[in-house]
């Protein structure tokens, strides 16, 4: 499922990580630096080999994954004054709010700032509370970059996005990876508090979030990258006893995510010997052929992920209202999508879409399928 799996490097890595010794011979340093900052895991890696006799280790290599280590370290530091002060605003304003991916896992399962690499901070609210919360990011300073398709389109989830300066934020109200809305809904009610540098917020409980983890590795990006693996393997550890496995199954196959379940589980096993119960990856998983279309993309793109969302649907119905909202979707997307000055500038796009759609699958498309 990575088209990086058979590295040699990459095994390297994974062995350091789970403190084996492994040969140095024919190792591609440039390569093992390369992963290490396409996976996200080289802040990890550098301060493990710091901590041994890494003589066999070229300094051009250890200087690069410091260089990784800093980069991290300092630009945490900046996205953790951010979370605060933004934290400190929600809680002004009586807003529950719940941190998802690398801002909820930093804030807890990490000891260190700098290993858990972050893009972007990923916020989690109440949909009542969206227009709410919406005014007050914006009042932050922060410009609006992506809308959801239609109001009534919230319930097949979607997310408002937001930036400033090097920070982006985006803002959820109904998660992908549950086919139900009461599941998004239910999070909340089980969420555990946490306390950011004196702000208080929710994260939510290990088996949501390792659910989440999955899909968004499997589903949304099609690639497992070791730091989400490390991720998963974090959360396997440190939350153990609160993990109900026949429970996360039975989540996971209601919301259809058995593939990412099976997969993302039996690779965090192999790599990190995650406490994952056998029974759980020795099952024949179920086809899962059309999903290796979708794992060339290797990346996140509206296409792949509508698709995605397209399959997870339950009736004809649901998918049908899903593919008109996301061919002909509302001005104000339009407006926010393509940055237009004016509202009626946006229906030129509203007429265009479908065509610039049929273009782009056609360009994205072929290469697979080919």
């Amino acid at each position: 499922m990575t088209n990086l799996g058979w590295l040699k490097e990459r095994k390297w890595i994974a062995a350091q990580l789970r403190g084996e010794k492994f040969g140095f011979e024919g190792l591609d340093w440039e390569t093992i630096c390369e992963i290490c900052q396409w996976e996200g895991i080289g802040p990890i890696l550098y301060t493990v080999i710091s901590k041994e006799n890494s003589a066999d280790i070229p300094e051009e290599a250890k200087s690069n994954l410091k260089a990784l280590y800093f980069h991290s370290h300092f630009r945490n530091l900046y996205f953790l004054k951010e979370l605060r002060e933004l934290l400190g605003l929600f809680n002004k304003s009586k807003i529950p709010v719940m941190l998802l991916k690398g801002a909820a896992l930093l804030s807890t399962v990490y000891d260190n700032p700098a290993h858990r690499p972050m893009s972007d901070i990923d916020f989690m609210i109440r949909e009542e509370d969206l227009e709410k919360a919406h005014l007050l990011i914006l009042k932050k300073g922060y410009k609006l970059i992506g809308l959801e398709y239609w109001p009534w389109w919230r319930k097949f989830g979607g997310e408002r996005s937001y930036i400033k300066d090097r920070i982006r934020i985006d803002l959820h109200w109904h998660l992908e990876c549950f086919v139900k809305r009461s599941a998004s809904k239910n999070m909340f009610a089980r969420a555990k508090k946490v306390n950011i540098q004196g702000a208080e917020a929710l994260i939510p409980f290990p088996e949501e979030l390792l659910l989440h983890t999955l899909h968004h590795m499997v589903y949304q990006h099609f690639h497992l990258r070791l730091i989400w693996l490390f991720d998963i393997l974090k959360i396997t550890t440190i939350w153990k006893e609160e993990i109900d496995w026949k429970r996360v199954y039975g989540q996971a196959k209601e919301s259809k995510l058995v593939l990412p379940l099976f997969f993302g589980l039996k690779e965090v096993k192999a790599l990190f010997g995650a406490p994952i119960p056998e029974e759980l990856i020795k099952e024949n998983p179920p086809s899962y052929r059309w999903l290796n279309y979708f794992l060339k993309f290797q990346g996140r793109t509206e296409i792949g992920g509508n698709l995605i969302k397209l399959i997870m649907l339950p009736g004809i119905i649901n998918k049908f209202i899903f593919l008109l909202g996301a061919l002909f979707p509302s001005p104000d997307f339009l407006q926010t999508r393509y940055q237009t000055k004016r509202k009626t500038e946006a229906y030129l796009y509203f007429f265009l879409r479908p065509f610039l759609i049929a273009h782009k699958c056609i360009k994205e498309l072929y290469p697979v399928l080919s």
